[in-house]
């Protein structure tokens, strides 16, 4: 679990390490780089980017919590990056003025029935 960089750390962690039960990442997203095959960082940005890891993350559950007034990470940046998750997967949206970029009351329950599901 992770939130905001921590939530793509989370995201590379839970793709390589097989014995972690699922991944919840709040206010994340990947970089939505566009790879270009004549850049010669491509494998740096690879490295780096939980776009490229969050398919790996299956078959364990992927839970994505995001608030629409996010003004560091943009909520259709998230969105792109939920796109590229496998099944099962589930994303939450808040919209909760007083809430922008982090964890707040308002993903509580989302968070706790993730969290319940996921440590049966």
């Amino acid at each position: 679990m992770g939130e905001s960089m921590g939530g793509r750390y989370a995201t590379i962690a839970a793709s390589e390490d097989k014995s972690v039960k699922g991944l919840i990442i709040i206010s994340s997203s990947g970089y939505n780089i566009p790879y270009n095959e004549t850049n010669p960082y491509n494998g740096f940005f690879r490295s780096i980017d939980p776009d490229h890891y969050i398919a790996g993350v299956s078959p364990r559950p992927v839970v994505m919590i995001h608030n629409v007034n996010d003004p560091t990470i943009p909520i259709q940046n998230a969105k792109i990056t939920f796109s590229r998750a496998s099944e099962p997967k589930q994303f939450y949206v808040v919209d909760n003025s007083s809430c922008t970029h982090g964890y707040c009351n308002a993903m509580h329950n989302y968070l706790k029935d993730s969290l319940q599901k996921m440590l049966r």
